[in-house]
């Protein structure tokens, strides 16, 4: 049930990345625009798409929405650096939470008063997350987890049935997080020079510092992703971001370690493990391609070489 006005439940802005995907973020600025609770900006960072994507804020259907703030970035910083930057300009607005999402996050209309309702029960909690569904249903469940091992940061996605009652969790992706600006304020902007991948897990390990991030498992969006990650895991396919991923989780463990002597002898253990897998079925006909990968991965992050690589890019074999 909403109050009388919005703004007395939540004073929200929403960034929104995107890159050459112009109907899927014309969708995803529609769920916001459709909320019970309306954010008092939506950021759209455009990693400088080539899709028309620009003529749509300039020119097109969006262009006379006052609510909506409109950034094209001069090259493509990946979503690392276009959560950076929404970061950095809702920072100079005056919210009192921010919610990070990519352009293929939908939100049900309900969803912030959803977060909304449990904020108000959780006084002392800064972080939030709704529940992560794909078009067909299923619960995308790795993208909230919990860490058991904070030596070498090993994260174990939720069950379904996890997503019963509302609950503490380690780590969201930028699908949907929702945090306190004052939080914001205090930890920074996520890691612009991860590039993509791992960023969202790094900025999560620094909200929980600070916060308890609460699962609200009433609040809902669906992910429309091309390849979930839940299938990628049952079978391999080459990705030229797993680069990134590894490469980045390598620097996230050696910043946010609990223990570094055993951290690093954990790490090291991890990645040597990794190199053994390659020679199970699953990667079967990709040996010599996943080798290289983990080469290139591991030794950039133990030389804390960030950035993008230019053997790593869409298109490139």
């Amino acid at each position: 049930m909403l109050m009388n006005t919005e703004e007395t439940r939540l004073n929200y802005g929403a960034v929104v990345v995107t890159f050459n995907r112009q109907r899927l973020l014309e969708e995803a600025v529609d769920s916001l625009l459709a909320q019970t609770i309306k954010p008092q900006s939506i950021i759209v960072i455009d990693n400088a798409s080539t899709d028309g994507t620009n003529a749509l804020f300039t020119t097109g259907r969006f262009s006379n929405e006052a609510v909506i703030d409109y950034h094209r970035m001069t090259e493509n910083s990946g979503g690392a650096g276009g959560f950076a930057e929404g970061v950095r300009v809702a920072a100079q607005h005056r919210f009192d939470w921010l919610s990070l999402s990519d352009d293929d996050a939908i939100f049900n209309a309900d969803y912030f008063e959803k977060l909304s309702d449990e904020i108000e029960a959780s006084q002392n909690v800064s972080a939030f997350a709704g529940k992560v569904v794909l078009p067909d249903t299923r619960i995308q469940v790795d993208q909230r987890q919990i860490i058991r091992n904070w030596d070498r940061l090993k994260t174990y996605a939720l069950t379904e049935t996890d997503y019963d009652d509302a609950r503490d969790i380690d780590v969201f992706t930028f699908c949907g997080a929702f945090i306190k600006m004052n939080l914001v304020r205090k930890i920074g902007v996520p890691n612009k020079d991860f590039f993509i991948w791992g960023d969202d897990i790094e900025y999560s390990l620094r909200v929980r510092q600070t916060s308890a991030i609460r699962l609200v498992p009433q609040a809902v969006l669906v992910h429309k992703t091309k390849v979930p990650s839940i299938d990628f895991a049952a079978q391999y396919q080459p990705d030229w971001r797993e680069y990134y991923g590894l490469r980045n989780h390598v620097v996230t463990v050696l910043d946010h370690e609990s223990s570094p002597i055993r951290g690093h002898a954990l790490l090291y253990g991890w990645m040597l493990a990794k190199f053994l897998l390659t020679c199970t079925g699953r990667f079967k006909g990709y040996r010599r391609h996943i080798r290289r990968v983990y080469r290139d991965a591991f030794g950039d992050g133990l030389k804390r070489r960030l950035g993008k690589n230019e053997r790593y890019l869409p298109g490139i074999k």
